[in-house]
């Protein structure tokens, strides 16, 4: 998936019910079940997406950390070092 993260509302989220709030009270939007009001797994994926939101500005920084830090081996044969370059080009929002 790919998206620009600079249009992404500013984080912190925090969720309110189902409701999807930015730190400064702008409101993204609803977690809504198409089943039923009571619904335990659309609260749960609303905290989960809020949680992620939050979290991926220090994953990215801890990725980036890792991947400029000076290795002790080859990092183009390491395969921890392609993972997190992976995992930092799809945090970014590149293919």
């Amino acid at each position: 998936m790919e998206y620009d993260i600079n249009k992404v509302s500013p984080r912190p989220w925090r969720k309110d019910g189902r409701d999807l709030w930015t730190e400064g009270r702008s409101y993204l939007g609803e977690m809504a079940c198409p089943v039923t009001k009571e619904c335990p797994a659309c609260d749960a994926n609303a905290a989960h997406i809020v949680h992620c939101v939050n979290v991926h500005d220090d994953l990215v920084a801890a990725l980036e950390h890792e991947i400029n830090r000076n290795h002790d081996h080859d990092a183009t044969k390491c395969s921890a070092c392609e993972l997190a370059q992976k995992a930092l080009a799809r945090a970014r929002g590149e293919k």
